[in-house]
């Protein structure tokens, strides 16, 4: 048995159901004692992948919620020429 890679901070992205803190997916954690060794080891190996990946989603999330670059670009100038 491979231990548990939970952080206990449990929170599961909406979108990619996968658990901002360990990096596994809900049928992956609800279903861990079930898996086999291997698929436990394999299942760890891609934690690093998708920590990435959930970070760069959180990013992408965050600029968009601000409007990122191209939302600063398009706003209009002020002008004070009166």
């Amino acid at each position: 048995m491979v231990d548990s890679p939970c952080k206990q901070l449990c929170s599961l992205d909406p979108d990619t159901r996968t658990c901002v803190g360990c990096g596994r997916r809900a049928h992956e954690i609800a279903g861990w004692l079930r898996l086999s060794e291997d698929e436990q080891r394999a299942v760890i190996a891609d934690l690093p992948r998708r920590h990435d990946e959930l970070r760069v989603l959180r990013i992408a999330r965050n600029a968009a919620r601000r409007g990122g670059r191209s939302r600063r670009l398009r706003a209009p100038v002020a002008n004070n020429a009166d």
